[in-house]
């Protein structure tokens, strides 16, 4: 309105930049949202300004400020807030998804253990495990489950970790559940890990045996008496109990 009065009285000292910018209420409009998206540069629009009244400039340029500095910072800020919730929800949607997945192979393992189990008696045993192995359909069964059927006794021994030549249920779905697939990398690290841990064991083992053995060579050539024979054997037996725990 103020641009409009101006250009009534013939104040403006450049009417025709201002009355581009602002000649009318929907230009003025037009102007302003150009300024605040990138359709224009508005040095030149708050420069039609400042040949009306520097006040005028000046509070265009703090509108400017204000829309890129908080407005639009509001505007971003709530777009990212809900694109990180979308993420979230796009997160616990494949842990569910997983979860499900789980539960219904599951369900399949104990689908398929039922009929390894065609007795009904809760356990399998490795000629059973064999001889229901060689029905095509629970071969083909196993390899649907991602399971290879092919050498059953590893498999039966794989799936035996009691050791008990009997598998139950629930031995049954643990082991296949860990057999699925291809070895991940934390089944390789772990692996490897035992390996270190039972080669350290072994190794301190053998120190251990080496001491008691000098130390019983000594002991003959003392020729103590039996009593603190048998009492330093015990000492170092002891010592060697410690490291295989």
């Amino acid at each position: 309105m103020a641009s409009s009065d101006a250009l009534a009285r013939n104040d403006a000292s450049n009417p025709g930049v201002l009355k581009q910018y602002f000649g009318s209420l929907w230009r003025s409009i037009s102007t302003l949202f150009q300024c605040i998206t990138g359709g224009m540069d508005w040095r030149f629009s708050s420069d039609a300004l400042s040949t009306l009244d520097p006040m005028w400039m000046m509070l265009f340029v703090a509108y400017i400020a204000f829309s890129q500095f908080a407005l639009l910072n509001v505007v971003t800020g709530v777009v990212c807030q809900t694109a990180i919730e979308s993420a979230q929800q796009d997160q616990d949607i494949v842990v569910q998804t997983q979860l499900a997945n789980k539960e219904k192979y599951v369900r399949k393992l104990e689908n398929l253990f039922r009929d390894l189990d065609s007795e009904s008696v809760g356990k399998i045993t490795l000629t059973k495990f064999e001889e229901r192995l060689k029905d095509s359909s629970l071969k083909a069964y196993l390899d649907a489950l991602d399971l290879t059927a092919d050498q059953a006794w590893n498999l039966f021994k794989l799936l035996d970790v009691g050791e008990t030549s009997m598998i139950g249920v629930d031995e049954f779905v643990s082991g296949c559940l860990k057999l699925r697939g291809t070895a991940r990398s934390l089944d390789i690290h772990m692996l490897m890990y035992e390996s270190r841990w039972s080669m350290n064991k072994l190794t301190k083992l053998m120190l251990a045996v080496q001491d008691l053995t000098f130390s019983i060579e000594e002991l003959q050539d003392l020729q103590l008496p039996p009593a603190d024979l048998t009492s330093t054997m015990r000492s170092d037996l002891g010592s060697m109990d410690e490291i295989g725990r």
